[in-house]
């Protein structure tokens, strides 16, 4: 049976968190890419460290804005949100609403590692009632903006400290398949009633082989 994150994880990400988290990548998402098309110096690579600047900017700003529920807080250089008992790290893992999540991972090297859930130990798998580490992934691009976000569990790494396997991921928005501006968003709250929320959550598979950390 899948597991699913204890039930802070539901009390702190309502939908009117995720609504915010949200608006703040979609904003980013907006500014970088005009600045994108204005000039032909850009190219993929820039768009995504773009991204990630102005969307830190975007995600402080609501984190002051709304104080009572949500902090930024540096680890050494590494940019987090904290949402009640949850750390977040903020990383783009696709390039559009297609993207499977599931087989989508931060291309950051170390950074992530940390945010990595653990067994207790050896060849157990990790319990994901103890997370306390979310990885609040986006998918997006130049042309479209951004196309789709979730909260993400993270339960391995490679031997270059890479995310490569998620125990959880939630989906918080997906942009409209027609690519117009009224976009779909998937901002309901994770409350895992009966059968439609579990047809809903994006559960990973859990067979998987345990590596030693880098």
């Amino acid at each position: 049976m899948a597991q699913r994150p204890p039930d802070s994880f539901v009390r702190t990400f309502s939908p009117g968190l995720q609504k915010l988290l949200v608006g703040a990548l979609a904003r980013a998402y907006h500014a970088v890419a005009r600045a994108h098309r204005l000039h032909p110096g850009f190219n993929e690579r820039t768009f995504g460290f773009s991204v990630y600047e102005v969307g830190v900017h975007e995600l402080s700003s609501i984190a002051e804005e709304n104080a009572d529920r949500l902090r930024v807080k540096w680890i050494e250089q590494a940019f987090r949100l904290i949402a009640g008992p949850y750390e977040v790290a903020y990383h783009k893992v696709g390039h559009s609403a297609h993207d499977d999540i599931r087989v989508s991972f931060p291309n950051n090297e170390g950074a992530v590692t940390s945010m990595v859930l653990a067994s207790y130990l050896p060849g157990l798998e990790p319990d994901l009632s103890q997370a306390t580490r979310v990885v609040l992934a986006h998918m997006g691009n130049p042309e479209e903006g951004l196309c789709a976000a979730y909260l993400c569990i993270p339960i391995g790494h490679d031997a270059a400290g890479r995310i490569n396997e998620w125990g959880f991921t939630y989906e918080i928005f997906r942009k409209a398949g027609d690519g117009q501006s009224g976009s779909s968003e998937s901002t309901g709250a994770p409350d895992f009633p009966p059968d439609e929320v579990i047809e809903q959550l994006r559960v990973t598979p859990r067979k998987r082989e345990r590596k030693p950390r880098a």
